[in-house]
């Protein structure tokens, strides 16, 4: 015995300290592996939670506009049905004041001398211009015009804002009973923030609008401040600037619509004169009251359908920040 440990010895000492290098290594691989399935689930949870909810917001964005469609069809029908008739009817009776100039207005158009006038001037447009000086000046001015029809404007406004009002009142209402049990003061609720949303982006359009016909006159058609929606919308009647040098007339396109078939009228009866052509243009203008009546009804209808476009638009956008609002992650 030379008092040496037998080579298996240092075999098992070389083979217990190689494990306990081992044993960290794994028990550390262990954990990544174990943080990483756990990490890789917990975000295929998440991606699933997160998935639920754009697709709950989507199902329920989706339910509110189609609830939302037959409340603004029907809307849609009773103010295109009744407002521009009833924009006609008043355009119609402001008119009946000014016809009563017509005789003497035909009278100076079937004088010698206004023929003679219309003789010295080249081309349709110019003599076109040069009635319209007269006429402005003798039956109506555009300011007269202008005026009555933002009167009507007004009180077709009032309808349509109080149209919209209860529109956003019945909307609220159903998309409440959506969500939850309806009540009283969260349906009021509702019904302020749907008006809050719509409202700024119908503004918007009417700003737009404004600045268009802005740039396409020689002022704009109504004030650049929007207060009533409805007013502003029906008040974008665009207007038209004819003028020979030094002379500017500014006209809504329906009047302007209106006129030009009375006056090429006259243009043809002055240069014919015709027997009883007097008469005929008297009776011509007299009844200019319901061809301008009849191009309102088609103005303000055209401007409440364009109307209707906006607000359908911003209850999409409101239906879809509503489903934003009320569908959480964990609502789902």
């Amino acid at each position: 015995m030379d008092g040496k440990p037998p080579a298996n010895t240092q075999i098992d000492a070389g083979s217990k300290v190689s494990d306990k290098l081992r044993e960290p290594i794994m028990t550390r691989r262990g954990a990544v592996s174990t943080i990483l399935l756990g990490g890789g689930a917990v975000l295929l949870a998440g991606g699933g939670l997160l998935g639920r909810r754009a697709y709950a917001r989507h199902s329920l964005s989706r339910t509110l506009v189609e609830d939302a469609a037959p409340i603004l069809r029907e809307r849609t029908r009773d103010e295109i049905s009744n407002l521009p008739i009833m924009a006609r009817e008043e355009i119609r009776a402001w008119f009946h004041a000014p016809s009563f100039n017509a005789a003497e207005f035909a009278r100076l158009v079937c004088s010698s001398q206004f023929a003679e006038e219309l003789a010295n001037l080249k081309g349709e447009e110019s003599k076109r211009l040069h009635l319209y000086a007269l006429f402005t000046s003798l039956v109506l001015s555009t300011v007269e015009l202008n005026d009555a029809v933002s009167e009507i404007a007004h009180r077709v406004g009032l309808e349509l804002d109080h149209s919209r009002s209860a529109t956003c009142e019945e909307l609220a209402r159903c998309w409440e009973s959506r969500a939850h049990a309806p009540n009283e003061s969260s349906t009021a609720a509702i019904r302020d923030k749907v008006m809050r949303r719509i409202d700024p982006l119908i503004r918007r359009e009417i700003a737009i609008s404004i600045e268009l016909s802005y740039a396409g006159s020689q002022r704009p058609s109504i004030s650049e401040t929007v207060e009533s929606i409805g007013e502003s919308a029906i008040g974008l009647l665009r207007l038209s600037n004819l003028g020979p040098p030094g002379m500017v007339i500014a006209l809504p396109l329906f009047a302007i619509n209106a006129f030009d078939d009375v006056f090429r009228f006259i243009i043809d009866r002055v240069t014919d004169r015709s027997i009883d052509y007097q008469r005929a243009i008297s009776e011509r203008v007299a009844s200019l009251g319901n061809r301008i009546g009849e191009q309102f009804e088609v103005e303000v209808r055209d401007r409440i359908k364009e109307l209707h476009i906006w607000q359908e638009a911003a209850i999409t956008k409101a239906a879809n920040e509503y489903a934003r609002e009320t569908v959480g992650l964990f609502t789902v």
